[in-house]
């Protein structure tokens, strides 16, 4: 029961969900106006997010077990696949609460849930078709994330304002083309033929200019707050920046200005 435990818990990646679930909350927090806890949003979000990357490290065991930065309990066989449809079987149960208290966020959500699966099951596998693998990654772990907690939120259409579901769109583009970038060997050794893989210098330079029109973005909105907050922000992002790549400089400043905006609104 406890190595059960763990291994739900190991093929859940927790860790991972540091930006998707952030976008989510993001969403919940324009759309509700507070910060008050929604049970089914929480069990939902954490459902969604546990069966994506359950089902992800299920399909993509041939490349991840020869990628020493991957630790995919499937290719250790510390875990096996019941383990997976467990977090299935959970995952159905959470789109059976959403049917019977919230038909309309039951199809946002069937709509996400289907894109994560064709993202990493065959003969569909998104991941493995170049441009698909992103385009569908900036969906179904980006804007889609916001909408879903914006309108379990409560938040209505006519107040939403399209420009975050677009930026996290992109910013969901970035991670993913970072992702693809560390893993391009080991896809391309596995068959994958990722954006990465078939168009490597056209991925780099997506890359670049996607993480330009984020800085751009995070710049100019940082810019509207105190001078003394935007100067410390652009200090600690660029000392993360130096430290750990420049990456990290995009992704402190973009997520702290997205946070920002969300929290003066409430």
């Amino acid at each position: 029961m406890k190595n059960s435990l763990k291994c739900i818990i190991g093929l859940s990646r927790p860790l991972g969900w540091k930006a998707y679930l952030w976008m989510a909350i993001i969403g919940y927090i324009d759309g509700a106006k507070s910060l008050t806890f929604n049970p089914l949003f929480a069990y939902t979000i954490v459902s969604y997010l546990a069966m994506a990357f359950a089902v992800n490290d299920l399909f993509d065991v041939d490349s991840d077990s020869s990628n020493p930065s991957k630790n995919n309990l499937l290719c250790s066989r510390k875990c096996d696949r019941k383990h997976v449809i467990i977090l299935l079987t959970n995952h159905i149960l959470a789109i059976l609460c959403l049917y019977a208290l919230d038909l309309g966020m039951f199809m946002l959500y069937m709509f996400m849930s289907c894109l994560a699966i064709a993202y990493s099951v065959p003969p569909i596998r998104l991941k493995g078709r170049s441009f698909f693998d992103v385009i569908s990654h900036a969906f179904f772990f980006g804007g889609l994330l916001y909408l879903y907690g914006y309108f379990i939120g409560g938040g209505e259409i006519h107040l939403l304002s399209w420009a975050k579901p677009i930026l996290l769109s992109l910013y969901s583009i970035f991670l993913q083309l970072r992702n693809l970038r560390e893993d391009r060997i080991y896809d391309m050794t596995a068959g994958d033929h990722t954006t990465a893989v078939a168009h490597p210098e056209a991925s780099r330079l997506t890359l670049i200019l996607v993480g330009l029109l984020l800085t751009a973005f995070s710049s100019s909105h940082l810019l509207s707050y105190a001078i003394p907050l935007t100067s410390i922000i652009f200090l600690v992002s660029f000392f993360l920046g130096y430290k750990f790549g420049w990456e990290r400089f995009i992704d402190c400043l973009f997520v702290v200005s997205v946070t920002l905006s969300s929290w003066w609104s409430l």
